[in-house]
């Protein structure tokens, strides 16, 4: 998890905001799946939800708002781990599976 926590600092993600442990247990879920497709809104926000007793709603709604304020703030951060610019502002999949790719490849 020390990755996970290291990478959400380097993009501007700290823990001031409510969606700072939803993100990283999301990360985290996705890289132990690897090889599995997961559908964001039937299996992560549910499980996210019953792990931090919370319903899945608030985990998606907290996710997108992290995001949203990073997105205004921390731009330039977001792009630089993406290794290219943004159009628009990345859904809260895009932005998770760019942060598990990121870490994953740095474990290949």
């Amino acid at each position: 998890m020390y990755e996970i926590y290291a990478l959400l600092a380097k993009v501007g993600i700290t823990s001031k905001y409510k969606g700072y442990d939803y993100i990283a247990a999301a990360v985290k879920y996705l890289l132990d799946r690897p090889n599995k497709r997961i559908s964001v809104t039937k299996e992560l926000y549910p499980e996210l939800g019953k792990m931090f007793h919370v319903p899945p709603t608030r985990v998606e709604q907290n996710i997108r708002f992290t995001i949203n304020t990073v997105w205004e703030k921390r731009k330039g951060q977001l792009e630089k781990y993406r290794g290219t610019e943004y159009e628009t502002r990345p859904t809260n999949t895009e932005f998770l599976t760019v942060l598990a790719g990121i870490l994953q490849s740095q474990k290949d």
